[in-house]
């Protein structure tokens, strides 16, 4: 997804976000998810984006967050009172180099990023675990593929068109619409199935479950053992 993210692309992308986002039930319910979080609970995100996501958690919630954010145009996009939250920590760095602590996060957050890394999810998924404290939680809101082929080409069609439909206000912006519009079409054929995912976090050692499905949007909960076992 790199290719978008450079100058008023990367505002056309925060646009488009916030569009599907008004809609998105799925991110409601991974709010109430994180309530059984304690206070205090540090939370990672990977691929934060323009800071949504961390902005309302640490609107609702006591909690640190560590937002893992490399494209410096996505990050001009966050408000400046979410950067100066002293509970916020922004890495700009790609997630594959981030050093964090082992057993540092309550709760790994992902959302709407490894659909575009599907041949890194499985090593992004072991990262993942270690980065978990025991009995800490992975929430991957993302894209896959639906159980019927109509299905998926119909949901894609209608974020094709808002994209379509966005306005822009210069030349520049219009070039940029027409990549990502031209993105978004060839982005299906590299998802992976529910089901991959779902074997790949077994893998790992994480116990996952769908606990959220809206078209083509899957929310996936996998938690880390308290006492895993060796690997």
């Amino acid at each position: 997804m790199a290719e978008i993210y450079s100058s008023s692309a990367a505002g056309l992308y925060v646009r488009l976000a916030r569009l599907l986002c008004e809609t998105d039930c799925l991110t409601e319910a991974l709010l109430g998810q994180l309530a059984d979080l304690p206070t205090g609970a540090t939370i990672i995100e990977i691929g934060s984006g323009s800071g949504d996501l961390a902005r309302e958690v640490l609107g609702r919630f006591s909690f640190n967050y560590v937002a893992i954010e490399p494209s410096p145009e996505m990050v001009q996009h966050m408000p400046a009172q979410l950067v100066s939250d002293t509970r916020f920590t922004l890495i700009q760095e790609p997630f594959e180099k981030y050093l964090g602590e082992a057993g540092s996060a309550h709760a790994v957050i992902s959302r709407y990023v490894i659909h575009d890394y599907p041949d890194d999810a499985a090593a992004w998924y072991g990262k993942i675990r270690d980065l978990l404290v025991p009995g800490g939680i992975f929430f991957n809101l993302d894209l896959a593929l639906a159980d019927n082929p109509q299905d998926t080409a119909e949901n894609m069609d209608r974020i094709v068109q808002i994209a379509t439909n966005l306005e822009v206000n210069s030349a520049d912006e219009e070039r940029a619409k027409d990549d990502l519009v031209e993105h978004l079409k060839h982005e299906i054929k590299q998802y992976m199935q529910v089901s991959r995912h779902l074997n790949q976090l077994r893998q790992v050692g994480l116990e996952p479950m769908l606990i959220g499905r809206e078209e083509n949007n899957y929310l996936i909960k996998a938690g880390k053992p308290v006492s895993p076992e060796v690997r």
